[in-house]
């Protein structure tokens, strides 16, 4: 599942990038109805419309005056984060709930909405206290140039 969520993510910025969008972007909906129709993963669907929405939505002007823009920017600003941490925390927050509450759905569905909650905070922390300094300091010469250098091994003999 991983490989082929990956995939229609890098497939889908490179039709957003392609001057031949219109034509690309089809071509991805007829590989993704071709594979689904070899068969059906509700989880490559669920990638597929993804990817199709990141194709077309930048090319709405309607979608891009939303009220809802700013929230989408922002998620997608914090993205690569959130990717990161999510995993481990739905592991230990599964873990938890399944041995604490192991028959009760609706403990599992706190839990899930918890694990949510919280990668998206995690995934904002980390954007914010690493994440962003470091994409501001490569921007700037003169960031780079007051930056410490990392102490090596080697010097240090």
């Amino acid at each position: 599942y991983f490989f082929g969520a990956y995939g229609l993510g890098v497939l889908a910025q490179w039709v957003h990038m392609s001057s031949r969008r219109t034509a690309a972007g089809l071509a991805l909906a007829a590989l993704a109805v071709l594979v689904l129709w070899v068969e059906w993963r509700s989880r490559i669907a669920l990638g597929a419309l993804v990817s199709l929405l990141l194709v077309w939505q930048p090319m709405s002007p309607r979608l891009a005056r939303s009220a809802l823009q700013p929230l989408m920017a922002h998620l997608a600003r914090i993205s690569y984060a959130v990717f990161l941490v999510h995993y481990p925390l739905l592991l230990l927050l599964g873990s938890l709930f399944t041995r604490l509450w192991p028959d009760e759905p609706w403990a599992h569905a706190t839990g899930l909405l918890l694990t949510w909650a919280l990668a998206l905070l995690a995934g904002w922390a980390l954007w914010r206290w690493l994440e962003a300094p470091r994409a501001a300091a490569t921007r700037s010469p003169q960031a780079l140039a007051a930056a410490p250098l990392p102490a090596s091994s080697s010097s240090a003999r």
